[in-house]
Formats: structure tokens, sequence, C-alpha cells
């Protein structure tokens, strides 16, 4: 789960709430520095730098044909903001404007994205399920050919995508297509969306098993999501105690800890690996 905290132009987002990533929001002249918005604007948001409680506000090179001092007054802002809040971490989920991957009867198969209700919904999106890469390496994209098989067969069978707005209980709601507005009553209970946002209910036995192994190496991730069962959270705990580093990167974004001397014993292990 994304954390972000914004506040005029400038923001900050993060996948631990430690190792925060700052965005401001500028004005520039210049049509080649890296952008943030998939478009030539001239006002767009910037990655400015990264800060973290114990190295503070790291800045990065900068487009210096935008308003530098700005830019440094808004990162500014907004690192203070983030003392002021983390004890707030993990924040309540707000992008509750799903994307899903849906197969020919229309039931959801994978969850591509997500949007809060605020935002513009995109004219284009992807269309395809991708796998990440081990959970026990955050910057690993490196992915199992098992995975890749599973992204496969995933991509072939379910070729159409729906938006769906995620209730509090865990049902959803189809949000109305332009095209087809009838559906725009239909509602999903929560037993109807994949748990953990991939189909397991293969017909093929070896892509039950490859789903099942993927989700399982996924799961100190997936303990982040706010929408879990107690037996479903109590076995991904008990599979993400023996990835440590994953645990001790994402622990602070668990809403709920079912196994606390389970989490707390691979946290351990993790800072003595990152000891040696």
């Amino acid at each position: 789960m994304l954390q972000m905290v914004e506040s005029g132009n400038a923001r900050a987002m993060s996948d631990n709430g430690v190792d925060w990533q700052i965005h401001v929001h500028v004005e520039s002249r210049n049509p080649i520095w890296g952008e943030l918005e998939g478009s030539q604007s001239r006002s767009r948001f910037m990655v400015f730098g990264s800060w973290t409680p114990a190295t503070g506000l790291r800045r990065l090179p900068f487009d210096p044909m935008a308003d530098v001092a700005s830019a440094q007054q808004q990162a500014a802002h907004i690192t203070d903001m983030l003392t002021t809040v983390k004890g707030n971490i993990p924040f309540p989920a707000r992008d509750n404007i799903e994307l899903w991957l849906v197969d020919k009867t229309a039931s959801p198969v994978a969850l591509l994205a997500s949007i809060r209700a605020e935002e513009t919904q995109p004219q284009r999106w992807q269309h395809e399920w991708r796998a990440a890469g081990p959970a026990e390496d955050p910057k690993s994209i490196q992915v199992t050919v098992e995975a890749n098989t599973l992204a496969r067969y995933v991509n072939a069978v379910a070729r159409e995508t729906r938006w769906l707005r995620r209730n509090a209980d865990g049902s959803g709601q189809l949000v109305e297509p332009a095209d087809q507005p009838s559906l725009s009553t239909h509602t999903m209970d929560a037993a109807s969306l994949p748990e953990l946002l991939l189909k397991t209910a293969w017909p093929d036995e070896k892509l039950r098993r490859f789903a099942e192994t993927y989700l399982l190496q996924q799961a100190p991730r997936l303990l982040t999501l706010p929408y879990l069962c107690d037996e479903t959270r109590d076995r991904l705990e008990r599979h993400a105690a023996g990835q440590a580093l994953a645990v001790a990167h994402y622990f602070r974004l668990y809403p709920q800890i079912l196994n606390p001397k389970l989490i707390d014993a691979a946290r351990v292990e993790a800072q003595m690996r990152s000891n040696e």
C-alpha cells in the first residue's frame, strides 16, 4: 500500500513508511527534463529528492530552468509534515476506485491499478497483468519462470477491464461505463473479488499451484492490505516470517498483526543480517 502525503504543490510517497520520495509541482521551460505526468506540460510534478527520519532531505539533480527556490520551499514544507504524521502510518486507504482485469464472464481476475475517487479516471490504461519481483528484495524486478507462465495465462483468459468502487465492507460496485449504463447498479460482494487481488481458482492444478506460490512469495507486501480476513492474514504472516528482509521493509504498513512474535523475530533476523 503506497503511502502519500500531499500539501499544496508538493507530495511525498513511500512504500514502507520510512523512505520517502519527494515531488514538487513546478513551472518549467525545459522540455527535456524528466517529468512524471506523461506529457510535456510546462506545469508538472518533478522528483526533487528523498527523505528519511535519519538522513533528512537529500536533493537530487533538479531542473535548473525551474523555480528552484520555490521547489526547495515546497520540499521543506512537505518534509516538515512528514515528521508530524509519521505516527499515523499506515494511513487509511483512499484509492478505492479499482481497475480489474476480467474474464469473458466479467468475473474479476487480477487488479491492475487503483485511484482515489477525486482523481480523474485516465483515458488510457494497461490491459495486461504483470507479476512482481520477489518481496524479499523490494528493488528487484526479476520474476520467476512460474510467475511469467501464470501472467501469460492470466492475460490470455482475461482481455477486458472494469472499473469498480470498493466499499468499506470489501464489496465493490461497478463504475458506470459510458456505453453500458446498466452495469452501474451491479454490485459484487467481497467474496467475488480475489482477496489477494489475483484469482487462484484456476481449472489447471499447475496454474493453481503457480498462483498460490506467487502470492506466498508476495506475503510481506500483501500483509499491507486492509481487507484480509484473519485466516488469510495468519497464513500470510507465517509465510512472511521466512522473508525477514521484506518484513522489516514493510511491517510499518501492516494494519494488523496477529502473530507479533513471528513478525518481531523476522525483524530481529533482518537486523542481524544487515549488520553482517
